[in-house]
């Protein structure tokens, strides 16, 4: 699914596009070097948060994660770092996630 196209009233305020439930306007939401705004990063963020899940299996813990819809040319790159009581960490890291391509 690419969104759903909701046109604005005018051109110049771009075009609202809705992602997992995230309006997304492809010029006020973009800063101008093409990078999504702080601000609507958190909300992606957010909704990446809730949909991640700790599950026990056969005595092993796992991470369970479903990637939220981004908009077209964004890809998700996520990295996670445990910090172990004893001081050592335990990560994984998955890179170049792409969603729409």
């Amino acid at each position: 699914m690419n969104g759903h196209v909701m046109p604005s009233p005018d051109a110049a305020e771009g075009t609202v596009k809705y992602y997992d439930g995230i309006a997304f306007n492809d010029v006020t939401d973009v800063d101008p070097y093409g990078r999504i705004e702080a601000e609507k990063l958190k909300e992606f963020l957010l909704k990446l948060a809730k949909q991640l899940k700790f599950v026990k299996e056969n005595g092993k813990y796992y991470i369970q994660c479903t990637y939220p819809e981004i908009p077209e040319g964004y890809k998700w790159s996520l990295g996670i770092t445990i910090f172990n009581k004893d001081g050592t960490t335990d990560g994984i890291l998955h890179l170049d996630v792409i969603l729409n391509g």
